[in-house]
């Protein structure tokens, strides 16, 4: 999400945390006027997360936030009115408990760390990131799903889960989420890119969209192929009935992860 100018991102907040919460409309407001009132609303709405104890002053209004999903990012806007009718809007971006959660599954969690580790994507590595991941579970969630619709749509056509997936490629698998998760960091590189120049010193950010693109185009070249010689000898193996040869395909250096 990108950080517009009517909106706000605040600290992460445990689940049982009630935390409060003020936006200031003091740069919108004329002297002669105040706010009279305010409403107060999230997204995603799911029952699970509160807005309590919602006060008004002269140009703020303060609410408190109790509960909330873990793991799930809230929009949480505010419009407020003041008393020559006039309306305006803030919102906060709140995320609330680990946005980084791993799913139950121990196969998926094996999928996840792998990718991961494999991006360098750790919070001690990311010092541009602020200490933050530049992937979350729902990026990696949505990663892993194209990698499987890839696999699976390649002939053979096949209909594999990431539970049977198997065990003598599984590193084409974490390979294949990581270049969809680099994909996505394309696309937010080119989208958020600007330049920024003051007295004579300049700034880029997120200018790596060229890099993330390369790199991707290298990865996917690899993987490609190694990809179209398993499924070679699949069909090979079926067509034998299933009886195995030397000369079938094992990825090189790939272990049972």
């Amino acid at each position: 999400m990108n950080q517009l100018q009517s909106w706000r991102y605040v600290n992460r907040k445990a689940v049982k945390e009630i935390v409060e919460h003020t936006i200031d409309f003091d740069e919108r407001i004329d002297d002669n006027d105040s706010l009279s009132s305010a409403s107060w609303s999230f997204e995603p709405d799911d029952n699970k997360l509160s807005l309590i104890d919602q006060t008004v002053s002269q140009n703020t209004a303060t609410t408190r936030l109790e509960s909330g999903e873990d793991g799930v990012f809230y929009a949480v806007s505010c419009l407020a009115e003041t008393n020559q009718g006039l309306k305006y809007e803030r919102g906060l971006v709140v995320p609330v408990g680990n946005i980084y959660q791993e799913p139950d599954s121990l196969t998926r969690r094996r999928a996840m760390f792998m990718s991961r580790q494999f991006l360098r994507d750790y919070p001690d590595e990311n010092e541009l990131l602020f200490g933050e991941l530049e992937y979350d579970w729902s990026d990696m969630k949505l990663a892993a799903q194209m990698a499987m619709n890839d696999w699976n749509q390649t002939p053979p056509v096949s209909n594999t889960d990431l539970e049977d997936f198997p065990k003598e490629v599984r590193n084409l698998l974490y390979r294949r989420i990581a270049i969809e998760l680099i994909h996505m960091g394309t696309h937010g590189q080119a989208r958020n890119q600007y330049n920024y120049s003051d007295q004579g010193f300049s700034v880029q950010e997120n200018d790596k969209a060229p890099m993330y693109m390369r790199l991707a185009q290298q990865m996917e070249q690899k993987y490609e192929k190694r990809k179209k010689k398993w499924k070679m000898t699949q069909n090979m193996r079926t067509f034998w009935g299933g009886q195995h040869s030397d000369s079938f395909y094992k990825e090189p250096g790939s272990g049972y992860y």
